[in-house]
Protein backbone atom coordinates (compact mmCIF):
# COMPACT_ATOMS: atom_id res chain seq x y z
CA UNK A 1 0.00 0.00 0.00
CA UNK A 2 1.03 3.31 -0.71
CA UNK A 3 0.78 6.10 1.52
CA UNK A 4 1.39 9.95 0.46
CA UNK A 5 4.73 10.01 2.06
CA UNK A 6 6.16 6.54 -0.47
CA UNK A 7 3.76 7.71 -3.46
CA UNK A 8 6.65 7.68 -6.23
CA UNK A 9 6.42 11.60 -7.96
CA UNK A 10 4.82 12.07 -11.27
CA UNK A 11 7.37 11.57 -14.30
CA UNK A 12 6.90 13.86 -17.27
CA UNK A 13 6.19 10.84 -19.49
CA UNK A 14 3.68 9.85 -17.46
CA UNK A 15 1.58 12.87 -18.03
CA UNK A 16 -0.96 13.08 -21.12
CA UNK A 17 -1.99 16.41 -22.65
CA UNK A 18 -5.35 17.09 -22.41
CA UNK A 19 -7.89 20.07 -23.87
CA UNK A 20 -10.12 21.66 -21.59
CA UNK A 21 -13.12 23.79 -22.37
CA UNK A 22 -14.07 26.28 -19.64
CA UNK A 23 -16.93 28.93 -20.61
CA UNK A 24 -15.58 28.50 -24.45
CA UNK A 25 -11.83 29.01 -23.37
CA UNK A 26 -9.92 26.55 -24.46
CA UNK A 27 -6.89 25.71 -23.27
CA UNK A 28 -4.58 22.12 -23.14
CA UNK A 29 -2.99 20.61 -19.51
CA UNK A 30 -0.92 18.08 -18.90
CA UNK A 31 -1.67 15.53 -16.19
CA UNK A 32 -1.86 12.22 -15.60
CA UNK A 33 -5.72 12.22 -15.04
CA UNK A 34 -8.72 13.70 -16.78
CA UNK A 35 -9.77 14.91 -13.49
CA UNK A 36 -6.21 16.37 -12.40
CA UNK A 37 -6.33 18.17 -15.94
CA UNK A 38 -9.85 19.86 -14.93
CA UNK A 39 -8.41 20.64 -11.58
CA UNK A 40 -5.42 22.55 -12.94
CA UNK A 41 -7.53 24.27 -15.68
CA UNK A 42 -10.29 25.04 -13.12
CA UNK A 43 -6.97 26.64 -10.92
CA UNK A 44 -5.60 28.13 -13.72
CA UNK A 45 -8.94 29.99 -14.87
CA UNK A 46 -9.30 31.10 -11.36
CA UNK A 47 -6.28 33.02 -11.09
CA UNK A 48 -6.66 34.51 -14.88
CA UNK A 49 -10.04 35.45 -14.13
CA UNK A 50 -10.75 35.79 -10.27
CA UNK A 51 -13.13 33.46 -7.86
CA UNK A 52 -16.49 33.75 -6.91
CA UNK A 53 -17.26 32.30 -3.85
CA UNK A 54 -18.92 28.52 -3.98
CA UNK A 55 -18.91 29.15 -8.33
CA UNK A 56 -17.25 26.05 -9.84
CA UNK A 57 -16.86 26.43 -13.81
CA UNK A 58 -17.97 23.45 -15.82
CA UNK A 59 -14.49 22.07 -17.35
CA UNK A 60 -15.13 19.68 -20.01
CA UNK A 61 -12.22 18.02 -20.66
CA UNK A 62 -10.83 15.20 -23.86
CA UNK A 63 -7.80 13.69 -24.71
CA UNK A 64 -5.08 15.66 -26.90
CA UNK A 65 -3.03 12.69 -27.82
CA UNK A 66 -1.10 15.11 -30.86
CA UNK A 67 0.42 17.41 -27.78
CA UNK A 68 1.92 14.64 -25.68
CA UNK A 69 5.13 15.00 -26.48
CA UNK A 70 5.40 18.81 -26.17
CA UNK A 71 8.18 20.43 -23.89
CA UNK A 72 5.50 22.60 -22.14
CA UNK A 73 4.87 18.65 -20.04
CA UNK A 74 8.41 19.67 -18.12
CA UNK A 75 7.13 23.04 -17.11
CA UNK A 76 5.19 23.59 -13.67
CA UNK A 77 1.23 22.66 -14.03
CA UNK A 78 -1.16 25.13 -15.49
CA UNK A 79 -3.27 25.69 -18.73
CA UNK A 80 -1.97 26.55 -21.85
CA UNK A 81 -3.12 28.22 -24.88
CA UNK A 82 -3.37 25.97 -27.67
CA UNK A 83 -1.77 28.31 -30.29
CA UNK A 84 1.11 27.95 -27.98
CA UNK A 85 1.39 24.21 -27.47
CA UNK A 86 1.41 24.20 -31.26
CA UNK A 87 4.29 26.44 -31.60
CA UNK A 88 6.09 24.59 -29.11
CA UNK A 89 5.88 21.42 -31.15
CA UNK A 90 6.87 23.07 -34.29
CA UNK A 91 9.96 24.05 -32.14
CA UNK A 92 10.59 20.56 -31.25
CA UNK A 93 10.90 19.80 -35.02
CA UNK A 94 13.61 22.36 -36.19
Amino acid sequence: MTTPETTPPVRSSDLLAWTIEIHSITCVVFATTKAKAQWIATHSYWEAYGRRKGEWPRAKAWRAKPYDKSRLRFEPPKAWGEDHVMDTMNANRI
